[in-house]
């Protein structure tokens, strides 16, 4: 990947000879991209045993199997600050991660495909208290693993997303009752059967980022984005079965004239929609996507009078 003139990012796999190799054709990258599960555990420790490794500051293992715990257990990675793991492996990697050298600093950790129950969320979690962002995406979490995350301190999280985690309503209240609920800046809990959004703004008063999409929120949302929203920008209710009471609501609440983008497709509006948004749009209002409604060509056509972008 190339930024600012120089390579940033390396993704490599079988065809890359060495990691020495690697880093010098790109001596100021800081992001590797590790493809596949054609390294065991004795060639990790053989490729990333090196000085240059000290300087990785982020790290990409997609479906990196049992791998994970020969990653794990490199002093050189001491210095790493981001990691992203999807289909990394079982309970045992989790033990592997939680013991890493770079744990008590990351700061950043995304979790895909990995089964996170309540003992293996506070086991593999519970040294990350320098965590800014934490997204755990198909953890299948449920509501005892949003407890353990609940009970969990950290400090400086900003960004959270737990999503497709089958916590429902009662494992979403926890999360809002956390100590560090009101700190977060992102909120995303796609996919998680929630029916009940009322408290989510009033317990992250901070929020600039709140993606909804997926939940069955019908039409539950009037009232509930109140003066609370000052710094609400942007806002996903993507699959959500709402109707135009709910985006009739929307536009008269405190929150809106500071939103600027906003996903309202694949829901259950119509042409009323279309001309309340139209009339109603804000001057921040920087895009609107609205495709998958039962929006015929007059509806469409009240979306063009728009500023904002219409998708």
């Amino acid at each position: 990947m190339f930024r600012r003139g120089f390579v940033e990012q390396l993704g490599f796999g079988k065809k890359t000879q060495t990691l020495a190799q690697a880093f010098a054709a790109a001596p100021l990258v800081e992001t590797v991209h590790h493809f596949g599960d054609w390294l065991d555990a004795l060639r990790v420790r053989e490729w990333w045993s090196g000085p240059e490794v000290s300087r990785l500051r982020e790290l990409y293992l997609p479906g990196a199997g049992t791998e994970l715990a020969a990653f794990a257990e490199l002093a050189a990675l001491a210095g790493l600050r981001r990691l992203s793991l999807n289909h990394a492996g079982g309970p045992h990697d989790l033990v592997a991660l939680a013991r890493a050298h770079f744990a008590s600093t990351l700061s950043g950790l995304v979790v895909t495909c990995m089964k996170l129950e309540a003992a293996s969320t506070r086991t593999t979690l519970e040294r990350m208290r320098a965590l800014t962002e934490l997204q755990l995406i198909d953890t299948r979490l449920g509501v005892t693993g949003a407890g353990a995350l609940a009970a969990l301190e950290f400090p400086s999280l900003e960004v959270l997303a737990v999503r497709h985690g089958k916590i429902g309503d009662e494992g979403t209240r926890m999360l809002l009752d956390a100590a560090y609920a009101p700190r977060l800046r992102a909120l995303d809990l796609r996919k998680n059967g929630l029916t009940d959004a009322a408290r989510i703004l009033e317990r992250c008063p901070r929020l600039a980022v709140l993606e909804l999409s997926g939940n069955p929120l019908g039409a539950s949302l009037a009232g509930w984005i109140g003066a609370a929203a000052q710094e609400l920008d942007v806002l996903g209710f993507e699959g959500c079965g709402l109707v135009d009471a709910d985006v009739k609501a929307l536009v008269a609440s405190p929150a809106w004239a500071r939103i600027g983008v906003l996903d309202l497709r694949k829901n259950e509006l119509t042409d009323a929609s279309a001309r309340v948004l139209a009339k109603a749009a804000g001057p921040r209002l920087r895009a609107l996507h609205i495709a998958g409604n039962a929006l015929t060509v007059a509806g469409k056509k009240a979306l063009k009078t728009m500023t904002a972008r219409v998708y």
